[in-house]
């Protein structure tokens, strides 16, 4: 066979690679795109699934901060009913950013050791039934000295719990949706707290002033201990919408993700401080 045959037959070899390297690309972006058969073993979510555990978080993220805003729309209220004073009120408020900045690492590492979907439900569920049980600890005691250590030991808890929430989000959002859909369903999430602001503030205020200031506590603890069981049951149970765990993303063994992070090497690097 001449030269030229054997280059005409090179270029036709390469071309018909090129169709099936492009063919299955094509086939990898449409699975993407539409939804997978439970046989696929997915890296990321479908758009289905990216729409459902997307408003799921959306709710939460407004629970989250409904029920952080329980204590302060009613504070006022608390401290006339038990006597507090000011740096007493000040105390009750304040001991919330104690337990929220103590947890954020670990809520991190949880999040990346056993999944995020894990550790935002339940987590939910905790500071829902905290969140219920705060008027009993307010009347657990006569005696003010004992009434504020017990209301500060679960406030303090109680923003234990929520701190796992947002490294949490980070954690499942970044394993599990696709780049393209990243900052959507990040700003998408975060327009959760602003909701539970406005929720809280507005029919928190009005539950206030007609029926005292411990239903606000019941409402919105109830509805958040029942919509996170409801978000376990029945999404945790299907097999195409749990979310996938540190295992099924791969890592290239010479890239810096496969390291272990080095805490000496962190913390002495400037751009850190």
């Amino acid at each position: 066979m001449s030269n030229a045959g054997v280059e005409r037959l090179d270029v036709t070899n390469s071309i018909g690679e090129a169709e099936v390297n492009i063919d299955s690309q094509s086939t990898a972006f449409l699975l993407e795109e539409d939804e997978l058969p439970e046989s696929v073993d997915c890296k990321y979510w479908t758009r289905r699934e990216e729409w459902i555990w997307g408003t799921v978080i959306f709710i939460l993220t407004t629970l989250n901060f409904a029920c952080r805003n329980t204590t302060p729309i009613s504070a006022v209220t608390q401290a006339s009913e038990y006597n507090w004073d000011k740096s007493e009120e000040g105390l009750v408020l304040s001991c919330f950013y104690w337990g929220y900045v103590s947890a954020q690492i670990l809520s991190g590492f949880l999040s990346d050791r056993i999944g995020g979907h894990e550790v935002i439900t339940t987590a939910a569920i905790g500071w829902g039934l905290l969140t219920i049980a705060y008027p009993t600890c307010a009347d657990i005691s006569y005696d003010k000295s004992s009434q504020l250590s017990v209301v500060v030991a679960s406030r303090i808890l109680f923003a234990l719990l929520q701190s796992f929430h947002y490294p949490a989000i980070a954690s499942v959002v970044a394993r599990k949706v696709h780049i393209r859909n990243r900052s959507f369903m990040y700003t998408s999430i975060g327009s959760g707290t602003i909701a539970g602001i406005i929720i809280s503030g507005s029919f928190g205020s009005l539950m206030l002033d007609r029926l005292g200031w411990r239903s606000v506590y019941y409402f919105f603890g109830t509805i958040t201990v029942v919509f996170a069981c409801m978000s376990r049951i029945i999404l945790l149970k299907k097999k195409c919408l749990h979310p996938c765990r540190k295992k099924d993303i791969p890592v290239q063994k010479n890239s810096l993700l496969s390291m272990k992070a080095s805490w000496k090497i962190l913390l002495s690097h400037k751009a850190f401080w």
